[in-house]
């Protein structure tokens, strides 16, 4: 019984802190924000939501390049893949998703099934130097697995279109401003 006193003292000491929440609730999940990456390009843009699409049993795959370039009205971010096998180049992508968060500024793409990476930070960073949209680029480090992630940072929000194409596969974003 000598354990009630100390265990009461305590409780009144951190009753004040039970009105602070101790997490920050998270958005609703609405599975209308989930929508598929199409084959070409459809000018199908998105500000919000997750973009999914690709080939869940892929074989092991190269991220081999990352291009950025500009177009008219857009900007294009290509991530470039490679493979030996028979008929590569015919197959699609594998399983990847893009998730466009304008709260934070931030577009992100997780590419599953790379093995072996081609790319380095600062090609990346080379590559998007000249970018109106894009501030920042992060290649999360490999560690386990066989996930690629990066993270874009960008100056405004956009819009963004996710698509892939074959021969050879390779996944586009083309980013608008909102």
């Amino acid at each position: 019984m000598w354990w009630i006193i100390p265990v009461v003292v305590l409780a009144v000491a951190l009753a004040p802190l039970s009105l602070v929440p101790l997490s920050l609730e998270a958005a609703p999940f609405n599975s209308k924000s989930v929508m598929p990456a199409s084959k070409g390009k459809h000018n199908q843009y998105i500000s919000d939501g997750i973009i999914r699409g690709g080939d869940p049993l892929s074989h092991p795959t190269t991220l081999d390049k990352v291009r950025w370039g500009k177009k008219w009205g857009y900007e294009r971010i290509v991530f470039d893949l490679k493979n030996k096998g028979i008929e590569w180049e015919q197959k699609v992508p594998p399983y990847f998703q893009v998730g466009v968060n304008p709260f934070h500024g931030k577009v992100q793409i997780g590419i599953h099934y790379i093995d072996f990476r081609n790319v380095s930070q600062s090609a990346l960073n080379k590559s998007i130097a000249k970018s109106n949209l894009i501030k920042s680029v992060y290649l999360a480090p490999k560690l386990e697995g066989s996930l690629a992630s990066l993270e874009f940072t960008v100056s405004t929000p956009v819009k963004v279109e996710t698509f892939y194409l074959l021969n050879p596969p390779r996944i586009v974003l083309d980013m608008q401003t909102k």
